[in-house]
C-alpha cells in the first residue's frame, strides 16, 4: 500500500508544467540549478 502511495505522489510530477513534486509547490520552494564560475588559470 505504501509503495502505490509513493509510485502515485512521484506520477503526480508529471502533472506539473514545473515538474515540482507537490509538496514544493505548497511549500513555495524551487529547485534551481546554478553553474559555479570558473576558476582563474593561477590556481587562485
Amino acid at each position: 500500500m505504501l509503495l502505490a502511495w509513493v509510485i502515485l505522489w512521484a506520477l503526480a510530477v508529471r502533472l506539473d508544467p514545473a515538474r515540482q513534486f507537490i509538496n514544493d509547490r505548497l511549500a513555495g520552494t524551487r529547485i534551481v540549478t546554478m553553474q559555479l564560475a570558473a576558476r582563474p588559470a593561477d590556481g587562485k
